[in-house]
């Protein structure tokens, strides 16, 4: 007691101020608790979603899962040239939500003429890396900087002409929807500043989702979907177009029931034990059904160690795990076009002449 009598009334002032720095105001109470995100990350997001008046954007009770996306969206898909897709759960606590990243980018043949030798600055860099042995063996030099001088000539003989990232969240509600938008921007390197322009009203689009911003980067919501678009180049065209599209499909969809949604998700099952011979990795039955006709657009494995995960190969009901020992823990994710996800974690005995019965398996988020 004599303590706390010692203590002044500026101290507590300051004791009371720093308490209150890590309490959620009223008003941002409740928001991002379906994202991970650190104390500075939540402190930037509520900043930017404070600054963007998020809690008065319309919002939706609908549910709708994610029309299937595809280049022959676009008006012309064959300026797509290169793309890549990959779909995850890693920005959410659970699998209650999933996002998609599609990128479609227009390479076009260089008119200057392939380079017959390396930059300085390259070849300089790489011999950095080399050991002293290595530095001082010239037909180690001449081989290594030969194969190096070929895959850059390869990669001069295409120049970048315009690029579309596609990315989509099927969220659990309209409000985590309207979140990832935010959180998606907040994940930049831009200022903050930056981040609330993306979300001023001036930007605001008419006729376009619920919600929507654009002016080059497109960003709207329908319903439990969030959209954002970024084309750059001779693509850039093409974003409007799109976000018409995808958000035409998605209001032509029926709506679905939580307990719809839920049903929907990929059944995953993962064997209890896996087997190899000589040399070969062990290898891990599993077996996966998707309800409602849909399909699996993705699946992805993962052996989790002290150290993280490392992915492993996974296809035809077979999964390839290069590991030692009698056992490791896999991790199976499943995705469907509609975003939907399954996620399994199985503990697995790893034998050399024998394979357990298969079990079927929760979800482990």
């Amino acid at each position: 007691m004599l303590g706390l009598r010692l203590i002044s009334n500026r101290s507590i002032v300051a004791l009371a101020l720093g308490v209150s720095m890590f309490l959620p105001s009223p008003s941002t109470a409740g928001r991002f608790e379906s994202f991970n995100a650190d104390a500075a990350d939540l402190a930037r997001m509520n900043e930017v979603a404070e600054a963007a008046h998020i809690d008065d954007w319309p919002r939706s009770d609908l549910l709708h899962l994610v029309p299937s996306i595809s280049k022959d969206m676009l008006t012309d898909p064959s300026a797509v040239t290169r793309e890549r897709c990959h779909y995850t759960t890693e920005q959410f606590k659970d699998s209650s939500a999933v996002s998609a990243r599609w990128i479609w980018e227009c390479l076009v043949e260089n008119p200057d003429p392939v380079p017959t030798e390396l930059p300085k600055s390259y070849s300089n860099e790489w011999l950095k890396g080399r050991t002293e042995e290595q530095r001082k063996d010239p037909n180690f030099i001449k081989e290594r900087l030969g194969k190096a001088l070929e895959r850059y000539q390869k990669s001069r003989k295409l120049k970048f002409a315009g690029s579309l990232k596609l990315d989509v969240c099927r969220a659990p509600d309209a409000k985590v929807a309207q979140e990832f938008l935010v959180y998606l921007e907040s994940n930049t390197t831009l200022p903050t500043s930056g981040i609330i322009g993306c979300f001023w009203t001036g930007r605001r689009k008419e006729g376009l989702g619920d919600v929507a911003f654009g002016d080059g980067l497109l960003l709207f919501v329908r319903d439990n979907i969030a959209v954002a678009i970024d084309g750059r180049g001779v693509l850039s065209q093409e974003a409007m177009p799109l976000a018409q599209k995808i958000d035409a499909m998605i209001k032509k969809q029926p709506a679905i029931t939580k307990d719809q949604l839920q049903s929907l998700r990929p059944i995953l099952s993962i064997g209890a034990s896996g087997r190899k011979a000589d040399r070969s990795p062990y290898v891990v039955d599993y077996s996966i059904s998707v309800p409602g006709g849909q399909t699996i657009a993705s699946l992805y494995a993962y052996v989790i160690g002290a150290d993280g995960r490392s992915p492993t190969e996974i296809g035809g009901g077979k999964i390839r795990v290069f590991v030692r020992g009698n056992a490791a823990k896999i991790r199976v994710e499943a995705f469907t076009t509609g975003l939907l996800a399954t996620v399994v974690d199985r503990d697995v005995s790893l034998l050399d002449d024998s394979v357990g019965q298969d079990t079927q398996d929760q979800p482990s988020k």
